[in-house]
């Protein structure tokens, strides 16, 4: 797609995804509005990308959403809580933030925009906890139905060194000499790195009614501690899984296998779940579903994976 001199409103933009995402429109020539509630990192963003613009905004107000979306072409809803702890502790917020932030956002989509994609997550398939439960609802409510705009919702895994998440949790650990705690030796999750992440929305704002997944590979968390206690010294103990907690992840389930497709683009590619495909779709999945347990990479691989990023040393 052509963005050169086209307008992007991008909520949620001021964080780790929505930096990234501001890094590659800036370059291909995009005017971009980032809403969202921090303003501390607007200002941090405001200088490193003085040309973009920056509003405060919360996703569930819906009259300054549709008049900040106004005059745009294209939206990256990206705002949303993340941690599942925090949705299950703050269920009405949850609701509010996640749904309804969803349905406000297709609204102003369908008001004023060519196309926009809402950015969703694997523990949204086959959900166990609200988060996931609620991040399947929003994705779902955004491209359930018939449509003015162009609307798609994108679905990937675990983003390397993504605030909250694995590697920032290592690295804090190591800097106040903590032990970590290793739920299962079995659990698996799948990487992706921001560029790749950033790629597959792009990606999405040229499908409808559609769910757009990217071609990931997995890795066993045992194995991310192994390669950090041999590395750095990090203390980890096994403990049991937490309530709801899965041991892998799903990027789509058996029931989404017959609507899959694959998109070539030669050097990559990518899956889309059409709702009006019929059968028999990708057969890629012995186990007949896309799992990150089907898809772990060899360690060596994964430690050659961390070296090249240096590990991701702060």
């Amino acid at each position: 797609m052509e963005f050169n001199g086209k307008r992007v409103i991008v909520s949620g933009g001021a964080g780790f995804i929505g930096r990234a995402l501001v890094e590659r429109l800036s370059a291909l020539g995009a005017q971009i509005t980032v809403v969202s509630r921090d303003e501390d990192k607007h200002l941090s963003l405001r200088r490193e990308f003085p040309e973009v613009r920056t509003r405060i905004c919360d996703i569930r107000d819906l009259d300054l959403l549709r008049r900040l979306t106004e005059g745009h072409d294209f939206g990256i809803w990206a705002a949303s809580l993340k941690q599942i702890e925090t949705c299950t502790q703050n269920p009405q917020i949850a609701k509010e933030v996640i749904l309804d932030g969803a349905l406000n956002q297709r609204r102003v989509s369908e008001e004023h925009l060519e196309a926009a994609v809402f950015v969703s997550t694997d523990k949204s398939r086959a959900p166990t906890t609200l988060y996931g439960y609620l991040k399947g609802a929003a994705g779902e409510s955004f491209v359930a139905g018939s449509q003015i705009a162009r609307l798609s919702t994108a679905v990937y895994g675990n983003v390397w060194n993504s605030t909250g998440s694995l590697i920032p949790a290592i690295w804090h650990a190591l800097a106040n000499d903590r032990e970590l705690t290793l739920f299962s030796p079995d659990m698996t999750r799948f990487m992706i790195d921001a560029s790749e992440a950033v790629q597959v929305l792009l990606d999405a704002l040229e499908f409808n009614a559609c769910y757009v997944l990217p071609r990931l590979e997995a890795f066993r968390v045992r194995e991310v501690f192994e390669l950090y206690a041999e590395e750095f010294g990090l203390r980890y103990r096994l403990g049991k899984p937490r309530p709801a907690e899965k041991i892998h992840e799903l990027l789509a389930t058996a029931e989404e296998l017959p609507r899959l497709r694959w998109i070539d683009r030669g050097q990559r590619g990518f899956y889309v779940v059409d709702p009006c495909a019929e059968g028999p779709g990708v057969e890629d999945f012995p186990t007949g579903r896309y799992s990150s347990a089907d898809h772990v990479v060899p360690k060596e691989r994964l430690r050659a994976l961390l070296e090249e990023r240096n590990y991701f040393r702060a």
